[in-house]
């Protein structure tokens, strides 16, 4: 899945950047299935869910490792990490499913280097059935990775090894355009 997106030049004290937005219209498409002002993260926060067309945003202060997980019930996982210490953004897919096509695929972990700016800003998950697309701080930060989960996930863990706090999670399930499921 690549989402169509718009593109703007964004200019932020003496530096200009591209933001990447998923277009407006893509709103129509997502029913709310989750809606949580805050979410503690004292400890893991575990959330089941059929994550095969999913929406999951949430604001953060970026100040802390915050991990997300993604988890089905034959073990496949996939997992994205947060990290404003060492200034990165984590995706491990090593443990997502099917990758026995190829010994290079999800050899190393993904990295998507990120300023932590020590303010609220937010995160953007947009899965299917074998891709995420991630987008932070208004679509300044943007990756996008295929994986081969062996089953759907439906489990969704929010992890810190620090107290942290989430604001705002919501999880939508997107509609498919194709056949209207």
């Amino acid at each position: 899945m690549t989402l169509p997106r718009e593109l703007f030049l964004v200019k932020d004290k003496n530096e200009f950047f591209v933001s990447s937005r998923v277009i407006s219209d893509f709103d129509k498409l997502s029913t709310l299935i989750l809606d949580e002002k805050k979410v503690s993260l004292v400890e893991s926060r575990t959330i089941s869910a059929n994550f095969d067309q999913a929406e999951i945003t949430w604001k953060q202060i970026l100040d802390k490792r915050v991990d997300l997980v993604l988890k089905s019930g034959s073990g496949d996982s996939l997992m994205i990490s947060i990290d404003p210490v060492h200034k990165e953004v984590l995706l491990d897919r090593s443990k997502s499913g099917k990758m026995d096509f190829s010994a290079s695929f999800a050899e190393s972990i993904h990295v998507l280097p990120i300023v932590a700016t020590n303010r609220e800003t937010d995160v953007r998950i947009i899965l299917d059935r074998s891709s995420i697309e991630l987008f932070i701080d208004d679509g300044r930060y943007v990756m996008t990775e295929q994986f081969f989960p062996t089953e759907t996930f439906s489990e969704l863990v929010l992890r810190s090894k620090e107290e942290t706090e989430l604001n705002d999670l919501k999880i939508n399930k997107i509609s498919n355009i194709w056949n209207n499921e």
